[in-house]
């Protein structure tokens, strides 16, 4: 879950091995945030599974708090048809992110590799996780007197 600037309420939930092997790296941090703040924009579509900057599949839908957009649930991760990246598609992820090859190369098959009923399945099951949330913030809301502000309503 993020906020709308596209900060991490907290650590990613089943983040896939290579997540876990290059997520704390600091321009893959920027990288995250940066590419939440897009698919926050994006607020006038459908949740559905789109590239991220990685190249993995990712899908997001929006907690609110009323009419007003407080965050997003993500999925990611996923593996698209082609995986993993042709050398040199790889070489310029590699050089973006100033990642060492031998820190990425040995992770990039640990990723999701999901059938199309399956990403269906998540794409269908974000709006419901995403409802959840928005009631859980819209219930602290109203216990706080509705004086928050929205990206701190939800992170607890």
């Amino acid at each position: 879950m993020t906020d709308v600037e596209g900060g991490a309420f907290g650590r990613v939930s089943n983040p896939c091995g290579l997540h876990v092997a290059i997520g704390n790296h600091p321009l893959v941090e920027r990288h995250q945030i940066e590419e939440h703040r897009k698919l926050c924009a994006t607020s006038g579509l459908p949740s559905h599974l789109m590239p991220s900057y990685l190249g993995l599949l990712c899908a997001r839908s929006f907690i609110r708090i009323g009419t007003e957009l407080a965050g997003m649930v993500i999925a990611g991760g996923i593996r698209p048809e082609e995986w993993p990246p042709p050398s040199e598609q790889m070489s310029r992820l590699i050089e973006r992110l100033d990642l060492p090859f031998e820190d990425l190369a040995p992770h990039m098959d640990e990723v999701y590799h999901l059938d199309e009923s399956s990403q269906q399945r998540i794409v269908d099951t974000l709006p419901k996780v995403a409802d959840l949330m928005s009631g859980f913030a819209s219930l602290k809301s109203a216990a706080a007197g509705g004086t928050e502000h929205p990206s701190q309503r939800t992170r607890t």
